[in-house]
Order: structure tokens, then sequence, then C-alpha cells
């Protein structure tokens, strides 16, 4: 069963969707590997493009899925559940999407970065009763309390 962590109220979903990334230290462990659905292709393009730039010193190891080196990459930007079924499962799930991602219970966390716009809210708090009624673990962190 999948370990749930939702990072909830933030400023920019994108930029805290980065932070978390970098904070966690994922593409330094060999083990750990994270697949980041994201649907919007513009949104998806920032994501790509802020991982080249931070932190300010580096970047982060990613790639899109449809990309050759998503089998050797930590992190995988993909804009579609089908993109992820054609790659090698990943031990993590960040979901930056506002519908209940398919199949998440096949992954060891799921995490989801939410923002504090109403429309992003609702079907977040809508996911959250989901993941509660069905057993899941779930821990909540609110970033403006608890920045990353």
């Amino acid at each position: 069963m999948a370990r749930i962590l939702i990072c909830h109220n933030a400023s920019d979903r994108i930029h805290a969707a980065a932070l978390w990334l970098a904070q966690e230290s994922v593409w330094n462990e060999a083990e750990i590997t994270t697949s980041i659905l994201i649907s919007d292709p513009q949104q998806a393009n920032q994501l790509d493009q802020f991982l080249w730039s931070h932190p300010p010193t580096g970047f982060l190891p990613h790639c899109r899925a449809s990309s050759p080196l998503a089998t050797e990459t930590p992190l995988i930007i993909a804009e579609s559940i089908d993109e992820l079924k054609q790659r090698p499962r990943t031990t993590r799930l960040l979901n930056l999407n506002d519908t209940l991602p398919p199949d998440f219970e096949h992954y060891v966390s799921l995490i989801e970065i939410i923002s504090q716009e109403e429309h992003i809210r609702q079907p977040a708090r809508e996911r959250a009763r989901y993941y509660r009624d069905h057993g899941h673990d779930i821990q909540y962190r609110d970033l403006q309390k608890e920045p990353l």
C-alpha cells in the first residue's frame, strides 16, 4: 500500500514540486526513482526548465518519459499515465494533476503538491478522502507553516 504525502497550501505548485524534488535528494539515491505526472504541457515545460536551473549551483537529472534515457534517469516527467506504463516502474509518483492517478497503489509512495487555488484544492480534498477511505497512510504538510 502506497504511503501518501500531501503538501498543501503551496503558493506555486510547480516551484514547490521542484523544491520538494531537490529537498528529497531523489537523484542521489540509485534505488529511488520518481515519476512526475503532469498532463498540462505548459506546466510540464515549466517544470522541465526549472529542474535544469535548480538548485542554483546545478540541476536535477531528469528527462521526459519518451526519452531513450528514461530508463537511466531518476526523475521522469510524463504527461500521461500511458507514457509511464511504457517505462520501468519507479519508486515514487509525484502527482501534479487534479485527478486520482491510476495505479498509484503500485508505487511505494505518492506525493501530491496542492496549491492555494480553490479549483486545485477541491479535487485534492476528494483525492485525500479516497486515500483515507481506502486505508492509505497519509501525511500532511502545510507549506505555509513548513516551507520546503
